[in-house]
């Protein structure tokens, strides 16, 4: 493409956004993830590292709000008094770390450090209640702790800050996402008394009524419609393809395997006395987040207004929306007067087709230009239709090359608002070849009136505008906004696009200011498309929901656009509901307000809450719902339930009485409002299951013959729960120039022991603590580096393979014997070939690789040369190079690679032998020992008699 001055410049950025209309939000919205996308992320890391997801997921919404990066595409920091910075999405402190870079561009990465660290923060504090990691209630120090374990989040403290007490609350709101969808599902978790909680804080009980998290349950699959067009007119006895883009909206992948593809959509269509279904695999992989196209092919014989529902389904379980929406099919037959070649003059495309159809629509044609296979642009036309005729007459929204393959797709509707996910009936591809005449095609946001050299051309943007070579004075024009005037220098065609700016501040427009979705039932949903108008370019405008019911797509709009508003009945309450969907453009707002009936059909026997996650021994309290859109009288059922894990306890109520020896209630309900209680039961958990607990009701009756549905109440049970129990015996094994303990075995509680977790610190204070490693065996060494003549606090926690931690064991102190080249100016280090003890000036000590001999050359471990020479090791990884680093002296050491830096200088690691090369033997990182003892200044002596190598290293004179 050309350059071209002014705003023809512009031209390029609109052709890219124009090109390519699924990159059009990405394009013009801060790289951040869909909420969708995000949601499912937070689950997966947040099971990985054993938290509750909502925990994780109310910290980043408090830390950020759930973003990565500002409007301007920057990472979101945060600077402290004590010059350190706080980043992206979870606010990671950058004291300390060396991955600021990848903290700042990676979100992913960056949660994944943040539930890494409120893991850590769950270990290192004080218990609460029975340390059960899936109870949200005990997760209340680990939050306090990931802002600072420290007075300032005391909730007794009147000036603190009380973080936790503010993820806490955010936990407890409905937020709803950019994708329609609650962030997670609200739980109102019970906050600690204040007056019991000491300081420094310590145990305290696991405040109640307490809640389950999420660790234990699968992942669950939900889908939405996110776009599809409606009030379409189709042809009968036509192939015809109807098309709904839906979004994966769970927290579960829709993948199938080479055997069977268990995920579908179902379309269904009721006329009178027909009906069609018609079933299509999901056949690709989608991921949370992520859209699907459904391309449905009927063939309708009977002319008429068919009711069209869209359903979901995994194997033959359905999940998500039932879509709602009507069609028409109507006895009409389309010809094709056009030339599959056609030879374009003044770039103004016409094409014409005939239909017999005696009603009021609209004809839309979709066009796809292409070359050679390319989609070079997309464009939506709307044509007109009179006396049996169609046309349409459009200009391309690019600059077209001489010849161009056109695709289109034609549909009519009586709407006036269609997106690109496009249903169609007739089906055409043309090759057009543009006659060249001297001329531009001027286009502009929003439709302007052209001038050229002073001289009204009578022709609204976009235009073909005839000019001849040379230098050219281009104007735009438009009531409440400021001229745009452009020196052109005209050389051939081009086109060319200008975003004109308000002279004043107008409100952002809407198709629709009010729309009801009337009546739906169970998990009905409905949609209607929105044509949404800003009145320029500039600026994106964002959509938000009042009201978890109503959701759209997209997410936002740039200049003009379609959106489709959905009404989602699984997410409203029984009766009316109200709600808009807001936008605001340069801090102008405006609203669409949106009202839906929700129903039951009869009536329905349910359950507050739905589905509760218990443990023995807990008593299980829930009531009993009652919907009814029909008068009821007396009613009768039987309250069925597993008796090997639940007892019955208790009921109360005010309709109903209980039959002698059964748990069958009757009683008069006339006077009972629709959504109200019937009755309350209490039962007792008395043994786990790993399946689903139902609790039914049976033998439904009514006196007048109502049909009364019933939703059975789902319990998960848990056993009991024992933690692991405390780490005791720790026995010093070694403490010279490390520190070497062994313990007793811990015993597993609920779950297998998975492994032990070190923490070290200078004084006698876990919380503040550094993790130091983690050991499946009953020892553990670590290796500092250390301070000469301090005490050392140690911690062991044993890890259950759910995430669950022990008390912390008694603390165990140490003071390692270090040696310092200030009190011991020489070393003497001795290494036995195949063994693996050495000493340290006399000193035996243990390695657990002992050194070889491959080539003719010593290697041993690394950190058994530098540590007693107290030179620094740095391990990169990525690269897999040691850099060791004594004084003024620095040596990189790459494995597998003969040749080494020494000081900036390439080094042959040995001349006389170039296969001699680190490399990495069980774990560990074995390099040349007299290539880097010479480096340093060592003397290096052989023993061939006793396969000895003797270091002599003098500090003073090094």
């Amino acid at each position: 493409m050309s350059r071209r001055k002014g705003f023809a410049s512009l031209s390029v950025v609109l052709l890219v956004t124009v090109m390519i209309f699924d990159t059009l939000v990405l394009l013009s919205i801060p790289p951040n993830p869909s909420d969708s996308v995000l949601r499912a992320k937070f689950i997966e890391i947040a099971k990985k590292y054993n938290i509750p997801s909502v925990i994780l997921m109310g910290i980043a919404y408090t830390e950020s709000g759930w973003k990565q990066f500002d409007a301007n595409g920057n990472p979101i920091i945060h600077t402290n008094t004590d010059g350190s910075i706080d980043i992206g999405i979870m606010q990671i402190n950058s004291t300390g770390r060396s991955d600021l870079d990848r903290l700042k561009t990676d979100i992913f990465y960056n949660i994944e450090v943040g539930a890494k660290i409120l893991d850590g923060k769950w270990k290192i504090t004080p218990a609460i209640g029975d340390s059960d990691r899936n109870i949200l209630e005990n997760w209340y120090y680990a939050i306090w702790a990931y802002n600072g374990f420290s007075y300032i989040n005391h909730p007794a403290n009147p000036t603190g800050r009380r973080y936790q007490d503010k993820v806490i609350d955010n936990i407890a709101k409905l937020i709803i996402g950019d994708d329609g969808q609650p962030l997670w599902t609200p739980v109102s978790i019970t906050k600690p008394d204040p007056s019991k909680i000491t300081n420094p804080p310590s145990y305290i009980d696991t405040p109640t009524p307490y809640h389950f998290g999420d660790l234990y349950q699968n992942p669950s699959d939900n889908a939405r419609i996110v776009q599809a067009n409606t009030d379409l007119i189709m042809p009968t006895n036509t192939d015809t393809h109807l098309q709904f883009l839906i979004q994966n909206v769970g927290t579960s992948t829709w993948s199938g395997t080479i055997f069977s593809n268990p995920y579908s959509a179902k379309l269904t269509l009721i006329g009178e006395n027909v009906k069609v279904e018609k079933s299509i695999p999901i056949s690709n992989r989608v991921q949370p987040g992520e859209t699907y196209l459904c391309d449905f092919v009927v063939n309708i014989g009977t002319s008429g207004t068919y009711d069209l529902t869209l359903e979901f389904f995994n194997s033959n379980n359905p999940f998500g929306q039932r879509v709602k929406s009507s069609i028409t099919f109507a006895n009409f037959s389309i010809l094709d007067q056009n030339d599959i070649t056609q030879n374009v003059s003044n770039y103004t495309i016409n094409l014409n087709y005939k239909a017999d159809l005696n009603m009021n629509f609209t004809p839309y044609l979709f066009v796809k230009y292409t070359n050679n296979g390319t989609v070079l642009s997309t464009d939506l036309i709307q044509g007109t239709y009179a006396n049996g005729e169609i046309y349409f007459t459009f200009l391309p929204n690019f600059k077209v090359p001489p010849s161009v393959n056109l695709e289109t797709y034609l549909v009519f509707s009586t709407s006036m608002n269609l997106t690109n996910t496009f249903s169609y009936f007739y089906k055409a591809n043309y090759t057009l070849s543009f006659t060249p005449v001297d001329g531009i095609v001027i286009d502009s946001y929003p439709n302007a009136l052209i001038t050229v050299d002073g001289n009204n051309t009578n022709l609204t943007t976009r235009a073909f505008v005839p000019l001849t070579l040379g230098t050219h004075t281009i104007s735009l024009t438009r009531d409440g906004y400021n001229p745009y005037t452009l020196t052109y220098n005209y050389s051939g065609f081009d086109y060319v696009f200008s975003n004109l700016t308000q002279s004043t501040n107008s409100k952002p427009q809407a198709s629709l200011t009010n729309f009801d979705f009337q009546k739906l039932v169970g998990s009905d949903a409905k949609f209607v498309n929105v044509l949404v108008s800003a009145p320029d370019m500039n600026t994106t405008m964002f959509f938000m929901s009042t009201s978890k019911m109503f959701s759209f797509y997209p997410a936002s709009v740039k200049g003009q656009g379609v959106i489709t508003l959905i009404a989602d009945a699984r997410w409203g309450n029984v009766g009316n509901n109200n709600g808009s969907i807001t936008f605001s453009y340069n801090g102008v707002k405006n609203a669409i307000n949106l009202t839906a009936l929700v129903q039951v059909v009869g009536a329905n026997i349910s359950t507050n809450p739905a589905s509760l996650t218990v443990r023995v021994p807990d008593l299980i309290s829930f009531d009993v719902i009652l919907n009814t859109n029909t008068l009821l009288s007396d009613i009768s059922f039987t309250v069925s339930y597993p008796m090997q894990n639940l007892e019955f306890v208790s009921y109360s109520s005010h309709y109903l009485t209980k039959l002698n020896d059964s748990i069958t209630f009757t009683g008069d309900v006339s006077n009972v409002q629709n959504g109200s209680s019937i009755l309350t039961l209490t039962f007792k958990a008395i043994s786990e299951s790993t399946n689903k607990v139902i609790i039914n009701f049976t033998n439904v009756s009514t006196t007048n013959g109502t049909n009364v549905y019933s939703t059975p109440l789902e319990l998960t049970i848990f056993p009991v729960f024992v933690k692991p129990s405390k780490v005791t015996g720790i026995t010093l094994m070694n403490n010279v120039s490390k520190v070497e303990f062994s313990f007793n075995e811990s015993r597993a509680g609920s779950y297998k022991i998975k492994d032990y977790e070190i923490y070290r610190n200078k004084k006698d204070d876990l919380s503040s603590a550094m993790y130091v490693g983690a050991t499946v065996a009953t020892h553990f060494i670590d290796s500092g580096p250390f301070e000469q003549n301090t005490t050392y606090y140690y911690w062991v926690i044993a890890v259950d393979e759910k995430g669950n931690s022990s008390d912390p064991s008694d603390t165990f102190t140490v003071k390692p014997i270090i040696f310092s080249d200030t009190k011991v100016n020489s070393i003497k280090l001795e290494f036995y070939i195949g063994s693996q003890n050495y000493y340290i000036n006399g000193i035996q000590m243990k390695m657990d690789t002992a050194p070889i001999i491959i080539g003719g050359r010593t290697f041993v471990p690394v950190r058994f040369i530098a540590e007693p020479l107290y030179a620094q090791v740095v391990w990169k990884a990525e690269t897999k190079t040691v850099i060791i680093a004594l004084k003024d002296k620095i040596i990189e050491l790459y494995i597998g690679n003969p040749l080494a830096s020494v000081n900036g200088v390439q080094t042959p690691i040995d001349k006389d032998n170039p296969q001699v090369a680190p490399f990495i033997k069980d774990g560990r990182t074995m390099l040349p020992l007299r290539f880097i003892a010479e480096n340093f200044g060592s003397v290096v002596l052989w023993d061939n008699s006793t396969k000895k190598v003797t270091i002599l290293y003098n500090s003073s004179t090094h």
